[in-house]
């Protein structure tokens, strides 16, 4: 083979090796009427199945919630029982909110919404950032606690609820969270205003412990309030939680103390055969309170000696025998040091009940001396046939009227003062971060047509590449 043979075949060859970019975007020009209309096809065919599949597919309407109430962030509640942010969607909860919004509460659609509800806590990437640093440095963590949370709702477009209608319905759970919160926390206890009903059927006998637990049920009340907001002052009534401590004790020592010290003077009762039964009946249960009592100090007593004399079958513990051997951190423990430690523990532990026992039953013998004199009174009293004396008995219903007349004066300075405290304390404990939004089906209609569009686009061209074209056009 001479050299220009050689030339010429190498030269042929290198043409071949070598891509036409020219001849290529001349296909690809010719194929443009094709490629756009494949990519119109599809984007039809993904709008259409997109329409079909919508209706079937779930759409989230959500907004976020924060809880800012003292405790939240603890886990508890104003009363320290516990709380959990999914008490937000409890079954309570979503039956009232269905019942305020006028739609269907029945249990199968009930469970159809606690189903497609979800509460979860927002935590900030910052944060999450901040956590991992520690990690990586060996650090301990901290326990993150949201700041908020996300309240979602995930129901099938062919639900019988409209997109309005969600949202209102998210509203409507924020609402009855916070409206069960105000009643149970934001507002004076119930039982404090009705004193005046009680007294009314009462008889004069029972009136001393009505007083007593009432103005003991009080006490506590405002003792509690005033530990938690000692430097509050009402801006209505111009009072603290103290001024009303203060209240109550004056109401105690005047009117209360007052009144029962004339219906004992003049021995009143409104029926006094009534009231000799009552006392009977109060002695005679007193009397098993006292027995059952006393067992208890026997038995707690016995539990005491044994414990005085170290016996060991009554010391309240488990000690564990095992040593670890392979361990060269094992700490060494005096095992008699235990033992003692164990046993003047388990000592001071019983000598608490066993004086607590013992309180219990002096208390229930005090009682029953007092009702007992009481009814020696009484009786003698029905024995000797006297009637009751007018003038104590009119001075008695005219001091119980000033009674009650300044324990409303005493309630109601408490509820103008706690409501002036929770407009206060409670005003934001549950309120939305953000609006309520449901998920908008345009978006995810121009992706899904997008897609389309650009996979229909996208073959039409490659179909021109291999010179297959399905759309024939006018050669110029």
């Amino acid at each position: 083979m001479n050299f220009n043979n050689i030339l010429h075949s190498n030269t042929k060859q290198s043409e071949h090796e070598f891509i036409d970019l020219k001849t290529i975007l001349k296909t690809l020009v010719i194929g443009i009427p094709q490629a756009i209309a494949f990519a119109s096809i599809c984007l039809a065919i993904s709008t259409i199945i997109f329409l079909i599949y919508s209706n079937f597919s779930h759409i989230s309407t959500s907004t976020r919630v924060v809880f800012s109430f003292k405790g939240s962030n603890l886990g508890i509640y104003p009363d320290k029982s516990k709380f959990s942010y999914q008490d937000l969607i409890s079954s309570d909860i979503i039956y009232n909110a269905l019942k305020s919004e006028q739609f269907d509460t029945s249990k199968e659609f009930q469970n159809i919404i606690k189903e497609s509800l979800n509460v979860e806590g927002n935590i900030p990437a910052e944060r999450v950032k901040a956590r991992d640093r520690l990690i990586a440095l060996g650090q301990t963590v901290p326990i993150i606690i949201p700041e908020e949370y996300i309240l979602s709702l995930n129901l099938k477009r062919n639900v019988n609820l409209r997109l309005d209608q969600r949202k209102y319905l998210l509203n409507s759970i924020v609402n009855s969270f916070r409206e069960k919160f105000i009643r149970t926390y934001a507002l004076p206890p119930i039982a404090l205003g009705n004193l005046s009903a009680t007294l009314q059927f009462a008889d004069y006998d029972d009136f001393e412990r009505i007083l007593a637990d009432n103005s003991n049920r009080i006490e506590t009340y405002l003792t509690d309030l005033s530990k938690e907001s000692g430097t509050f002052r009402s801006g209505k009534t111009k009072l603290s939680f103290g001024d009303l401590i203060n209240e109550n004790q004056d109401f105690n020592q005047i009117y209360k103390n007052k009144t029962l010290g004339l219906i004992h003077e003049g021995n009143l009762a409104r029926d006094r055969k009534s009231a000799l039964i009552k006392m009977d009946y109060q002695i005679y249960e007193l009397s098993n309170l006292e027995k059952y009592q006393i067992e208890e100090e026997r038995t707690v007593r016995e539990f005491l000696n044994d414990a005085a004399n170290h016996n060991s079958n009554y010391i309240l513990g488990i000690k564990s025998q095992f040593n670890d051997s392979h361990s060269l951190n094992t700490p060494v423990i005096d095992k008699n040091l235990l033992d003692s430690l164990l046993a003047n523990d388990t000592y001071s532990y019983i000598m608490k009940k066993a004086l607590e026992a013992s309180l219990k039953v002096k208390e229930t013998q005090v009682q029953q001396i007092i009702i007992s004199e009481k009814r020696k009174q009484m009786e003698l009293s029905l024995k000797s046939n006297s009637e009751i004396d007018k003038e104590l008995s009119d001075e008695a219903n005219k001091s119980m009227k000033e009674l009650i007349n300044s324990y409303e004066k005493l309630i109601n300075d408490i509820r103008d003062t706690y409501s002036d405290y929770a407009s206060q304390e409670f005003s934001d404990a549950i309120r939305l971060s953000a609006p309520i939004e449901n998920e908008s089906i345009w978006t995810s209609l121009l992706i899904f047509a997008l897609t389309g569009s650009c996979i229909g686009g996208t073959l039409g061209m490659g179909l021109s590449l291999i010179d297959i074209n399905l759309v024939k056009t006018k050669k110029t």
